[in-house]
């Protein structure tokens, strides 16, 4: 997986709101407003990662992560059952889900 060069970004836009602990989940960067994407899916991955069940991963990213506004530049967090990959070598969309 890509990361997201934060401090690269930051030579582009003066204020970029990411989350400590999740770089892992950035999906992407608003090219217009520096405003970070997360996927919802891999935020709560990395929870469980951490010790969570599914349940308390996806009820404290629910209350604590996903449902905070702090600003114009509140991280936007993604739904990620429709993005997909293409597979470089057969040139062949593949949902990156499976």
């Amino acid at each position: 997986m890509n990361r997201v060069d934060i401090k690269h970004a930051l030579e582009f836009w003066e204020e970029i709101l990411t989350i400590d602990g999740f770089d892992d989940a950035i999906l992407g960067i608003n090219s217009n407003t520096g405003v970070v994407y997360y996927s919802k899916e891999k935020i709560i991955d990395i929870l469980i990662s951490e010790g969570m069940s599914q349940i308390d991963a996806i009820e404290h990213a629910d209350f604590n992560i996903f449902n905070n506004y702090v600003g114009k530049n509140t991280p936007v967090f993604l739904e990620d059952f429709f993005i997909t990959q293409i597979d470089n070598t057969t040139n062949e969309r593949k949902n990156d889900n499976q």
